[in-house]
């Protein structure tokens, strides 16, 4: 989810985002897409593209993305009721 993405990349106050660019989950990029990234990373003079893990499987097959690539890896801590949380996922995944 594109929003829940940024949402946690602006939280972690690690980035200054100078813009966004979104599409749907599980997007198929191409040339023109990449082409239209790289532009707006030039126009804003910005330094980095961050994405997410998945989709940087995807545009890193684009040479001209490659070296502007930064990965945002986003995990899940579980604090308190981690017991509820596994009894639960247990009962949904039997």
């Amino acid at each position: 989810k594109p929003k829940v993405f940024l949402q946690t990349v602006e939280n972690c106050k690690k980035f200054n985002v100078v813009q966004s660019i979104d599409y749907n989950d599980h997007h198929n990029y191409s040339l023109k897409d990449a082409k239209n990234i790289i532009q707006e990373l030039n126009y804003n003079k910005c330094d980095w593209i961050l994405t997410t893990e998945k989709d940087l499987v995807k545009l890193k097959e684009f040479a001209i993305l490659k070296d502007k690539l930064k990965v945002v890896s986003i995990s899940v801590n579980l604090i308190k009721g981690q017991e509820s949380y596994t009894n639960a996922l247990f009962k949904v995944l039997n």
